[in-house]
């Protein structure tokens, strides 16, 4: 009975302690007050921050290649919030983080497309992505760009492992547990627009510092827990921790036997409540005084603990394990290993000013700053080796302009240099080239230094190097830049000797750097080039060869020059044939290239000759021809299409074996640089490695020679091969950070010949099924009853799981606004490509030096109205604002016909339709289905124009 009488007084006093947990209503969520006190924690260095595709690739290449195997970046991912039930907006912020003084920020909502650089990073097995929430990010980029994030490494499962626990972290709990800091959390910047197309400093900020957590160094205690070493060391410190961990408990203990003995209970003053609004604070502190009425100092269980006591218990839990969290920064003193990178500062607002001013653009790549850096400041030699299209003459070209004073650039070609020339005229920059061609005497203006940029031949350059001495000590050089240097090492061994005698400009102008750049060049031919201009500690800048716009093929030729070329022309609509857009197509002679250029006259295409047997003044004209686009195709020797500034080659064609690898690599290069795919064909015979021979064994350096037949050998095997070609050109630049290939591109039917004659995997399984499967008789009677309709039946009975998956449909009125802003644009665009050829046949220019087509594009997007307007497109300097006036006249005049804003982004902005716009919309009858076209006229009188909503609909438009 008496045990009865106990257990029911337990129970008694077990329900009354419950209920008055019950009546209490909860309060809000405490925290510690130290946690006020504690300080934020910020990234303080440079944050990089990239908006456009192709830029975000060459960074991401960058970053990866400067990563040893094994190295971890901090990693996160930012969106905007979806206020719609079910639904979530896409990735548009990707943040990593590799060093403490350098954050990368990928802007993807503002690019056509995931870069395919940055998609090579996230992929690359070798490099550790190191995050809180990892694991739902790497889910997210999966559903939202189908990117496979590998080698992830979750902050969170190292933490509970290193502490033997199972919380749940937070990023800002790791940071307050392990720092003693604090996260700036704001809800407007966290919930932000991230798909805008320009972040804000705070939003920058935010997402740098949430990457730079997980590379922060007192975290590297924990990223250590991967590498094998982590144990060792834990057990080595273990017993330290011990003696540790039990003086913690006794002074813990000994406090709380003087706390639960005094006559005060526990001042709950220690705790304060989390901020929340006004009226929510007043109803919890009213709840709080009632409970605390009815909560007596009664026994919970038998432990005769009180409540206040609880709390402080719970308190110094609290306690203990921060402690305890603390202490693990002893655990483990292994460094984590990350990749030191080169710290370049930020360009200052005088130089974006100038950069702007000059040649138009809003930011330099980051490539591009790393090399100017390196000259303006630590006057350092460079070579760079840097892809074609990404921006090397801005390289040598900006420093000039900004210190005000020279340059002097080493050009192999006549050609290229004028066009260089004219190119910086344009832009009010004073330039200048010197040469045996050169009729004009300018020796005077430019000992006055006159010229900012002063271009010259290597043999020029060779015979007058005391020239350059004098404007060193008069009016002083910035740099001497090589462009094309591969040169040096293709040339300078054979007809071409000057070059080997460039090695005098470092012994004559040791204080002035030396800047070597070429678009291609293997080690060894670095090494060439290093070793022959003399340069000295030069900073080695590469990127990756891979240009996956381009298709390559190989394929033999039968002597029938028009039979071999017709695979490659189009039949017009009025008879006859013509290449798809510009094309070069190399000879392997000059009595080949006449012959080929007889070939493609008789198919009436407008094309010209260029090889060395002409006279500049013809081979002027030629070029001159094919810049402005009054010629098509340019039939010329290896020399032509060097640094020749043409972005919309669509092929380039070799009719005749290359001599090497590297000619060749450069030689492609002319195709695609405006990034559209591009096609480059080889068609050959054997007899043509036995022409090449023969000219080789005309050297007379025998190491040359022997050079080049092993590089012949080389191109040999490429042509010969039935590998993936693209693999086989990247595998001859020996350096592994060159032979990274655009992830999706090997082994389609986009890259090369053979592997478009190879089925992919998902088609081989199919023909393997149909070729190994044999169908028995029974299989036979259902398949013949089933091709008449009356003998079907419904096997398969619906249910829920069947209609479980959910469909996405777009909204027809964003697809017909869609297709009408397209059409619209691409309208505008052809109105300003017309202006533009006006333009430039008035001025004599080419049309592409004047506004190339990303210009106009992107001016038939926002449709400037003013100058200054005019000034905010990218690649638009204040002297070309100038000129391309009479564009804006054209947009005016088209938004006023069409009744269209202007300064308005066209995809995002609001169409103010009038009378006059709807007549237009007859010409969308030749491009789209009549049910399409009434659907888009019914939609855009009544849906966009408020005023027409009972209006009939004319289904004659």
């Amino acid at each position: 009975m008496l045990f009865i009488f106990l257990n029911v007084g337990l129970k008694r006093k077990k329900t009354v302690w419950l209920s008055s947990l019950k009546q209490r209503t909860p309060g809000p969520y405490k925290k510690s007050i130290l946690e006020d006190d504690l300080p934020y924690l910020e990234f303080g260095g440079t944050v990089i921050y990239s908006q456009e595709r192709h830029d975000c690739s060459f960074l991401s290449e960058d970053l990866r290649s400067g990563l040893a195997s094994g190295s971890a970046v901090g990693f996160d991912l930012e969106w905007p919030p979806s206020f719609t039930k079910g639904k979530t907006k896409k990735v548009a912020v990707v943040q990593l983080c590799a060093s403490e003084e350098k954050c990368y920020l990928f802007h993807i909502s503002s690019m056509s497309g995931f870069p395919p650089g940055l998609k090579m990073l996230l992929e690359d097995e070798n490099i550790k992505k190191v995050g809180v929430g990892i694991e739902g990010d790497k889910w997210k980029l999966l559903s939202d760009y189908d990117i496979r994030l590998k080698s992830i490494v979750e902050l969170s499962d190292l933490a509970n492992k290193t502490l033997r626990c199972g919380e749940k972290w937070s990023l800002d709990g790791l940071v307050k547990h392990l720092l003693k800091k604090q996260l700036f959390k704001d809800k407007l910047v966290r919930c932000s627009h991230w798909d805008d197309y320009d972040l804000t400093e705070d939003q920058k900020r935010y997402a740098a510092t949430d990457a730079y957590v997980s590379q922060y160094k007192q975290l590297l205690p924990l990223k250590s827990a991967w590498n094998g070493s982590s144990d060792c060391l834990f057990f080595s410190t273990v017993t330290s921790i011990r003696v540790k961990l039990d003086d913690l408990s006794q002074t813990v203990a000994s406090l709380r036997c003087v706390l639960s003995n005094g006559s005060k209970p526990f001042d709950p003053s220690v705790e304060e409540t989390k901020t929340k609004p006004q009226n929510q604070d007043q109803s919890h502190s009213q709840s709080e005084e009632d409970a605390g009425r009815h909560t007596e100092r009664e026994c919970v269980m038998s432990l005769d603990i009180s409540e206040y006591e609880l709390q402080m218990l719970e308190q110094q839990a609290r306690h203990e394990q921060l402690e305890e969290e603390c202490i693990l920064a002893f655990q483990v003193t292994a460094a984590f290993s990350s990749s030191v990178h080169y710290h370049i500062p930020q360009p200052v607002p005088e130089q974006i000013k100038c950069l702007k001013m000059y040649f138009g653009h809003h930011s330099f790549k980051p490539v591009q700053w790393k090399v100017i850096h390196s000259v303006l400041t630590e006057r350092r030699d460079n070579l760079v080796v840097m892809a074609t299209g990404y921006g090397k003459s801005l390289c040598f070209q900006f420093p000039p302009v900004y210190c005000q004073n020279v340059s002097v650039v080493i050009s192999p070609l006549i050609a290229l240099m004028e066009d260089q020339v004219l190119y910086l005229q344009m832009s009010n920059i004073p330039a200048c080239f010197l040469g045996s061609a050169q009729t004009k005497n300018l020796y005077e203006e430019v000992k006055r230094g006159h010229f900012r940029v002063v271009y010259m031949t290597p043999e020029f350059c060779s015979g007058n190097i005391p020239l350059l001495a004098q404007l060193n000590r008069t009016v002083g050089l910035s740099l001497v830049a090589v462009d094309e240097a591969h040169c040096i090492s293709q040339w300078g061994h054979d007809f071409r000797s000057a070059y080997r005698d460039l090695w005098k400009l470092k012994k004559n102008l040791p204080g002035v750097p030396i800047l070597a750049l070429t678009a291609t060049a293997s080690p060894s031919i670095r090494e060439d080039i290093v070793k022959s201009l003399n340069l000295i500690n030069p900073l080695i800048t590469c990127t990756s060869f891979d240009r996956p716009n381009l298709y390559l093929d190989v394929s033999r030729k039968s002597g029938d020059v028009i039979q071999d070329l017709k695979q490659f022309l189009i039949k017009k609509t009025g008879g006859g044939f013509a290449l798809e857009g510009s094309a070069i197509v190399y000879c392997p002679s000059k009595k080949e290239a006449e012959r080929v250029t007889a070939a493609l006259c008789k198919l009436d295409i407008p094309c010209g000759v260029y090889h060395a047997g002409l006279s500049i003044k013809q081979r002027r004209e030629t070029q001159h021809q094919f810049m402005r686009d009054e010629i098509q195709c340019v039939v010329a020797t290896v020399a032509f299409g060097m640094g020749i500034n043409k972005s919309d080659i669509r092929k380039v064609i070799h009719y005749g074996a290359p001599k090497e690898m590297e000619s060749y690599y450069q030689e492609i290069g002319r195709a695609g640089r405006d990034g559209l795919p591009s096609a480059c064909h080889v068609l050959w015979m054997p007899g043509d490695m036995a022409l090449n021979r023969f000219i080789l064994n005309q050297s007379k350096s025998e190491r040359f020679r022997d050079y080049k037949m092993d590089m012949m050998a080389k191109m040999e095997k490429y042509l010969n091969s039935t590998k993936c070609r693209r693999k086989l050109i990247l595998c001859h630049f020996e350096d592994k950070r060159l032979r990274k290939v655009t992830s999706g591109i090997m082994g389609s039917s986009n890259c090369c010949d053979n592997c478009l004659t190879h089925f992919p995997q998902n088609c081989e399984k199919p023909l393997y099924i149909n070729q190994h499967c044999k169908c028995f008789t029974q299989g036979r009677s259902w398949l013949s009853k089933a091709e008449d309709e009356r003998h079907r039946q419904l096997l398969l009975q619906p249910n829920r799981d069947l209609f479980s998956r959910e469909l996405h449909f777009v909204s027809l009125h964003y697809q017909f606004f869609s297709l009408f802003v397209l059409f619209l644009q691409s309208e505008l665009y052809g109105k300003l490509v017309s202006e533009r050829q006006k333009l430039a046949g008035l001025r004599d220019i080419p049309p592409a030096l004047l506004a190339t087509n990303k210009i106009l594009l992107d001016m038939a997007k926002s449709r400037p109205c003013s100058i200054s307007s005019l000034k905010q497109v990218d690649g638009v300097s204040e002297a070309k604002a100038a000129m391309l006036t009479p564009l804006i006249d054209v947009i005016l005049t088209f938004c006023q016909t069409h009744g269209l804003q202007v300064l308005l982004n066209i995809v995002y902005c609001t169409l103010h339709f009038t009378a006059s716009c709807l007549p237009r919309l007859h010409y969308l009858k030749h491009f789209i289905s009549y049910n399409l076209h009434l659907h888009l006229v019914i939609y855009l009188v009544k849906d966009l124009n408020p005023c027409c909503q009972d209006a009939p609909v004319c289904y004659g438009l």
